[in-house]
């Protein structure tokens, strides 16, 4: 054969690979242009409105990926919920489609339940998720500088970064939350609070189910225990709370368990405190000098809350309760 012919044989092949390559990505287009569509008209016959705008499918020839120019959804059965999104786009590779990253562009406005407005806005909002055999796998969520309003200025809140991790363990959830340089603020927030960081983890015994589909509410969270790890409260330039222990819900929403609190810069958050309650100045120094003696004395404590049906108590004095969830 001369090379001429293998030229052209091996051009041929190149271009039948790619028309077949092309018409199996265009299938794959399609059947995912339904599939979002038939998920739309599944939430319809449930009595939701959800629209994708301009609903396309992008990413040819390596990407696979659902594109709106925006979204907008209400559940007229839960007190009129409606919610609308600027523009949205996800991609996943034809090679690992079961890996998708997602990005949604502000703003965001909702009408809550109870008839109360909310605007979201941010630098950046992306999401990843894993879908495995059962489901979904993991998923992240990273937020940058988040902004949330209460219609009328109730509460306006901001942070520098925000973000949710969440992942199957065996049978088990993980869950994992970070807020830095948060700042708290509106007409119901307390005055002149100093910006905040948090971060919590915690596991769920047996909630993996929970990422295969199972409702996500705070009332499928009865029944459940697990370990809350590392929840830390840092504000800026002074004191810092660590929380850590076991806990259970009860079925009727209380929660139970035993958690080591440790305290650091004590006089950071009695100043802080006492900040927001003018005129409680004595009654707080008596609490943080409680604290010092019970927690073994310096400006760094360690004590254990027990929390009991909701009921919080260090040692045997009350302190508090916990509403059922």
């Amino acid at each position: 054969m001369r090379p001429s012919t293998k030229i052209v044989l091996l051009a041929m092949f190149a271009v039948v690979g790619v028309g077949i390559y092309s018409a199996g990505w265009y299938y794959l287009a399609g059947q995912l242009a339904a599939r979002v569509e038939g998920l739309i008209a599944s939430l319809s016959d449930d009595g939701v409105s959800l629209e994708c705008d301009n609903l396309d499918v992008r990413g040819y020839p390596f990407r696979l990926g659902v594109f709106c120019d925006g979204i907008s959804a209400s559940d007229p059965s839960n007190g009129d919920l409606s919610v609308t999104t600027a523009a949205f786009r996800s991609a996943a590779q034809i090679y690992r489609p079961n890996h998708v990253v997602s990005e949604l562009e502000a703003p965001v406005r909702a009408v809550l339940a109870n008839g109360a407005s909310l605007a979201l806005d941010w630098q950046a909002l992306q999401s990843s998720t894993v879908f495995g055999t059962s489901g979904l796998s993991r998923a992240s969520l990273q937020g940058n500088a988040v902004v949330a309003q209460i219609e009328g200025g109730a509460i306006d809140a901001t942070a520098n970064t925000l973000q949710l991790h969440t992942r199957r363990n065996g049978e088990d959830l993980e869950l994992a939350f970070m807020l830095e340089g948060a700042r708290l603020g509106g007409l119901v927030a307390p005055a002149n609070l100093p910006s905040f960081d948090v971060v919590a983890e915690a596991i769920f015994s047996n909630g993996a189910d929970f990422l295969a589909g199972r409702r996500l509410a705070s009332e499928e969270l009865r029944g459940t225990s697990g370990r809350l790890t590392n929840a830390t409260a840092a504000i800026d330039g002074g004191g810092r709370a660590v929380l850590n222990g076991p806990f259970e819900i009860a079925e009727n929403g209380l929660i139970s368990g035993a958690f080591d609190l440790r305290i650091e810069r004590l006089s950071d958050w009695q100043a802080l405190i006492a900040a927001q309650m003018p005129g409680a100045e004595g009654t707080i120094e008596t609490a943080t000098g409680f604290l010092r003696a019970f927690g073994g004395g310096g400006d760094t404590v360690s004590v254990t809350l027990q929390v009991s049906d909701g009921r919080v108590a260090l040692g045997i004095i009350s302190i508090g309760r916990i509403p059922p969830i």
